[in-house]
């Protein structure tokens, strides 16, 4: 019997080493994949930065991620300047509105929708959109910008109108208090 709990005891005790030096395996293998990620971020965002034109950022990365990694290789792209960006000239307010006629009804509806949002008294836009909604039909639409244009067009006369008739109010109700001033004088 004492044989046998000899052996049991030597297998528990060498599964036990067996489990702990896997466990350790595990450990330095999972810090290496984290090292690895690390490095891999570090060189992500320095070739981000060298891509900015941000060179001494590119540099504090790259040179963070040697710490980490002692046997890496300084990359060629690091010391290459960065191409500039070309810019492309974006289209004028008339290309822009002569694409939108080109689109489909709905499509140009949406679009001169969305336009007239951020800039309600565009009216280039309006007249388009008016034009466009004569021409499919579209009797709600042509209401409403039609309504809005001659609304802008009629409103020079309708400010000098409302001053005339504020003005008359004025006198009259001038006229009123001194007309009671003078009965009620004694």
């Amino acid at each position: 019997m004492s044989k046998w709990v000899f052996k049991v005891g030597l297998v528990i005790v060498f599964v036990c080493v067996l489990i702990s030096s896997a466990q350790a395996n595990v450990r330095a293998t999972r810090m290496r994949q984290g090292f690895d990620r690390k490095v891999t971020e570090l060189m992500i965002l320095a070739q981000q930065a060298r891509d900015a034109g941000d060179m001494a950022n590119a540099e504090l990365f790259w040179m963070h991620a040697r710490e980490l990694r002692p046997s890496l290789p300084r990359p060629a792209w690091l010391d290459r300047k960065p191409e500039p960006v070309v810019v492309q000239a974006l289209p004028s307010e008339e290309e822009l509105l002569e694409r939108i006629a080109s689109l489909p009804y709905e499509q140009a509806k949406f679009l001169l929708e969305e336009r007239l949002s951020k800039d309600p008294g565009n009216k280039k836009v309006r007249r388009l959109f008016l034009d466009l909604a004569q021409q499919n039909a579209d009797h709600a639409e042509v209401t409403r910008h039609k309504s809005l244009l001659t609304l802008e067009n009629s409103g020079s006369w309708a400010v000098y109108l409302w001053y005339g008739a504020a003005l008359l109010i004025l006198v009259l109700l001038i006229w009123q208090v001194s007309a009671l001033y003078n009965d009620l004088k004694p």
